[in-house]
């Protein structure tokens, strides 16, 4: 009997600490009134949070700081939140402060310097430090010298660029070679360079850490990021050289700025301090930039006046409109051509690696349904699902050294592994409606292992396969993690999806209109193919009559499944203990309290998540078929483009009267910024998952509420009689739900708001940013968090079963 209770009440005991850590990591913070100001970055991180450290000590004023590229930082400020996130803006080139200004996004900072020329400042804007264009490369290969050298057949594959879609670096540099060539020779230059490009970065500040790691060799960057790397390199590891190409370049003014809507007064008190001599010189010892005030060396007028190549661009308010010209012209002709092009190149890796997925979760999904312990071989099975894909090819590329970075290869092997745990389920719920008590059955009447097997198992094969395979595919294609991180230079769904900037609108909306229709038409057959999927299914405790009647089928099974879950855990842990030195403490304080956000949001959704699912399983629909095909288009769609979806309609609401209603009871323009629109999207996103969860154990409920229903019991009470006798699988439903929000990384990805970071997302970035420890890092956070709510549930279900087996042996 004490064990029972003590059993009982570990799952309790659990979720209590869960909830407490929560909340004491979210309270405090809430509760905190020591003034704050936000800061938008899009200069590089150190350089912005040490400024941040160094405005504390001196006025005890705390400044966040939140990183965003140039582009993205824009878009997010034009189509942001209409209760504004930030107070000032610093870093990324003046360009971009200009259009913000145009856009009525800026406030006059009313700032004096006589210390930095006027051709470095605006009534909007003023230059805080600089940087010119240049050639980072590695003293493995020869360094190019000029802008053609950059098409040259030893460079294929082998240069990493700033996007255009999202970098302000890259912005400069499709400027510069905007007036470099005609007209009409840029894109032709642009499709050359386009062959030799390795990877589209999403951010331009950490291109020189990326050729350091080997990940390629080449690098279009402002040269005190090349500078700042070579001074770091670890003794033994390749020299990074700077060159300035000798047929012109251009430089970029690092400014800052006032935003509208945001604490004036004292964001122009932190604007007074960051043009500040000593700022400035802060700054230029941690990045080595040039900074703008002439008093101090290095200078970056000086650094002008001393430069033997042409500048290309010159004065920021006249290069604004072409370099939006040039931008655009390089989206629509080089970089995603046409919606087809984009849907071919997205093919060529999703498709061989759901073909691959789908076989070996046929067999893992067949290994788990003859397993002793199937439950728990299932959810070991699908432990690729807790870690961010992003995550597996940091690993994947660590231990496999042969692999090449951004290569289709890589991609392709890294999907296969985050796709499989969606095979393996499919299956699994296939080969399930075959009971124990049939194969019992089948053994009575003398039938062999061989012929039962061809019989019962082999007819559903044919159904689960292409399932299988279609949802693989949409899962793989439309990934934002692995995609982001280690796609190639060639446009993909993911990326185009994406993208923060409004180049790509036309190309986002056929790619999504095309792939919901392929979803809807995959949900309406999907109860021709396989009517079964959506009804109860047989997931009986395990007999032990059918492993010795399938005795060598279990045993090679067996082995195939031990030999995938071993290979996944040392994967994983032998990459990480090759990294686990280079972690710095600061980041990992970061990842962990952004675990915390994430759990926060997990916490919030998972429980009305499965009521509003329990509700509709439970009641009875007149139209089940229909609801149920809605239901898996809605599945198959929220966690791929959930994301892109909420963010295409947050970003665009000027184009339609109804979506700024929407958006306001979608939480996006709240007070809390933003969260409790995140939330709402998950809510959405999950009540498909939750409703077929549900349906799983309808059949155990049904005869209790018609019992209580025929007693003249109101529904309200029936419903909640109900959800009390069902706790402990709704428990589980419920852990399961929060775990795939803790690991998966849409909607978070376009809906977070600055002050709350989820963890998922930031796997993209710092994978993007080559920070591989911090990736797998926080790969195994998320991994281990999603794994102890998974437990969670577990626990509950075993210790409810328990229970009611001790109640029948008493009677």
């Amino acid at each position: 009997m004490g064990s029972l209770w003590m059993r009982s009440l570990i799952p309790k005991t659990a979720l209590a600490l869960l909830l407490l850590s929560v909340f004491a990591a979210v309270f405090p913070k809430t509760l905190d009134q020591t003034p704050k100001l936000s800061v938008l970055c899009s200069n590089n991180l150190r350089s912005c949070k040490a400024l941040a450290e160094r405005y504390e000590k001196q006025t005890g004023i705390k400044a966040n700081i939140f990183r965003l590229p140039t582009s993205a930082a824009l878009a997010k400020l034009e189509h942001g939140s209409r209760i504004p996130e930030f107070d000032v803006w610093i870093g990324g080139p003046a360009e971009a402060y200009v259009t913000a200004a145009d856009k009525g996004l800026l406030v006059p900072h009313g700032l004096t310097s006589h210390t930095i020329p006027k051709k470095f400042q605006d009534p909007y804007w003023i230059g805080t430090y600089g940087g010119i264009l240049a050639f980072c490369s590695s003293s493995a290969v020869r360094a190019p010298q000029n802008w053609n050298d950059l098409t040259d057949r030893r460079y294929r594959r082998k240069i990493i660029l700033p996007s255009p879609l999202s970098s302000g670096t890259a912005g400069t540099m499709v400027s510069a070679l905007g007036n470099r060539f005609p007209d009409g020779q840029f894109v032709s230059y642009f499709r050359r360079l386009h062959k030799n490009t390795a990877k589209y970065i999403f951010s331009g500040t950490h291109l020189a850490q990326l050729i350091e790691n080997g990940r390629a060799d080449v690098a279009v960057t402002f040269a005190p990021y090349c500078q700042s790397r070579n001074a770091k390199t670890n003794p033994g590891g390749p020299t990074l050289r700077t060159t300035y190409p000798a047929d012109g370049t251009a430089y970029e003014i690092g400014a800052a700025a006032l935003l509208k809507g945001g604490k004036e007064k004292m964001g122009r008190d932190f604007l007074r301090f960051v043009i500040s001599d000593g700022a400035q010189d802060l700054v230029s010892s941690i990045e080595r930039q040039n900074p703008t005030s002439v008093k101090l060396p290095q200078n970056l007028a000086s650094k002008l006046d001393s430069l033997q190549v042409p500048i290309l661009v010159r004065k920021p308010n006249i290069s604004v409109e072409r370099r939006e010209y040039f931008v655009k012209k390089f989206a629509d002709a080089v970089y995603a051509p046409a919606p087809g092009a984009v849907l071919l190149q997205t093919a060529a890796v999703s498709v061989p690696a759901a073909l691959a997925a789908t076989i070996l979760g046929a067999i893992l999904g067949l290994g788990a349904r003859f397993a002793k312990y199937r439950r728990t071989v299932g959810i070991l099975l699908c432990l690729p699902l807790s870690v961010p894909s992003a995550a597996w090819a940091t690993a994947l590329f660590h231990v496999f050294p042969g692999l090449t970075p951004y290569s289709d290869s890589l991609l392709r092997l890294t999907l296969t592994v985050s796709s499989v745990p969606i095979a393996l389920l499919v299956h699994l719920l296939c080969f399930s409606q075959v009971s124990d008590t049939q194969i019992v059955a089948f053994a009575g009447l003398g039938h062999s292992p061989k012929e039962t097997f061809r019989t019962l198992f082999l007819p559903r094969f044919a159904p689960a396969f292409p399932l299988s395979l279609s949802a693989c595919l949409i899962w793989a294609a439309a990934d934002s993690s692995a995609n982001s991180a280690f796609g190639s230079a060639a446009a993909r769904i993911a990326n185009i999806i994406f993208s923060p900037l409004p180049g790509s609108l036309g190309v986002t909306r056929t790619v999504l209109l095309c792939v919901i229709a392929a979803i809807g038409i995959y949900a309406v057959g999907i109860n021709r193919v396989f009517p079964h999927i959506t009804t109860e299914i047989a997931l009986s405790p395990h007999r032990s009559g059918t492993g010795s009647y399938f005795s060598a089928l279990r045993r090679a099974l067996s082995v195939f499944c031990a030999a995938w879950i071993l290979c996944l855990f040392l994967l994983y842990l032998i990459a990480l203990a090759n990294l686990a030195s280079d972690l710095h403490t600061e980041i990992a304080r970061e990842l962990i309290r952004r675990l915390f956000h994430s759990l926060t949001v997990a916490v919030s959704v998972a429980p009305v998540s499965v009521l509003l699912g329990f509700a509709l399983a439970v009641k009875r629909l007149r139209h089940r078929k229909t609801v149920n095909a809605l239901f898996v288009a809605v599945l198959l769609i929220g966690f791929t483009f959930g994301g892109p979806i909420f963010s295409n309609l947050y970003y665009y609401r000027h184009e339609s009267a109804f979506i700024p209603t929407f958006l306001r009871y979608l939480g996006a323009d709240w007070a809390v910024r933003g969260i409790l629109g995140v939330c709402f999207a998950y809510l959405l996103l999950t009540l498909p998952l939750s409703y077929f969860g549900c349906l799983f154990f309808r059949r155990g409920v049904r005869t209790y509420t018609a019992v209580t229903e025929n007693l003249g019991a109101p529904r309200l009470r029936v419903f909640f009689l109900a959800v009390h006798e069902m706790r402990a699988p709704l428990l589980a439903v419920s852990s399961m739900i929060g775990a795939i929000i803790v690991t998966q990384t849409a909607p978070g990805i376009s809906l977070q708001p600055a002050q709350w970071q989820l963890i998922a997302p930031t796997v993209v970035s710092f994978a993007d940013s080559g920070m591989d420890c911090a990736v797998l890092f926080a790969g195994c956070l998320s991994a281990g968090c999603a794994q102890f709510i998974l437990g969670i549930g577990i626990m509950a279900v075993n210790s409810v079963f328990l229970r009611k087996l001790h109640g029948y042996r008493t009677e």
